[in-house]
């Protein structure tokens, strides 16, 4: 009976310590570059230069597709992620400003004026956008926001 207890024991230990040793053993990932890529050459593409005055850029990994916005007219423009050539403008409030950034957080846009105002953009069921203006921030001090995104 001692001898049974003996070798279950060692063969616990035994089984134990192969779990842990093949449980700890690192996993290697290989990703894979998209076709053509090249870490060691830059990818150069003109903008229009109806958006050469950009203050932010967000990547809508949905739609496949970069979105910008003017720093000053409150426009977005929507860009082919291949060529950047605009797909589609939205002008989300007429009046002027100094708009600083733009953020998307669960398919929807967002853009922080410098004062503190947020302006949220979705898409209605008939393909167009609304513009709502979501308040203003409060924090201390006047034009102190320059950077949005979301966590």
């Amino acid at each position: 009976m001692i001898r049974f207890k003996f070798l279950a024991g060692t063969c616990y230990f035994l089984c134990l310590f192969f779990v842990l040793m093949v449980s700890c053993k690192p996993k290697k990932y290989v990703y894979k570059s998209p076709p053509h890529y090249n870490f060691s050459q830059e990818l150069t593409i003109k903008l229009d230069l109806k958006i050469k005055e950009i203050s932010g850029v967000v990547w809508d990994n949905h739609k496949d597709e970069f979105i910008a916005h003017n720093d000053e007219k409150g426009v977005i423009y929507y860009l082919d992620k291949n060529t950047g050539s605009i797909v589609r403008v939205f002008q989300f409030t007429p009046t002027k400003g100094d708009y600083e950034d733009i953020a998307i957080a669960n398919d929807i846009v967002y853009v922080l004026r410098s004062d503190g105002l947020l302006f949220r953009i979705v898409a209605d069921s008939a393909g167009g956008q609304k513009s709502f203006d979501l308040g203003q921030l409060e924090l201390s001090g006047k034009d102190d926001f320059e950077a949005l995104y979301y966590d």
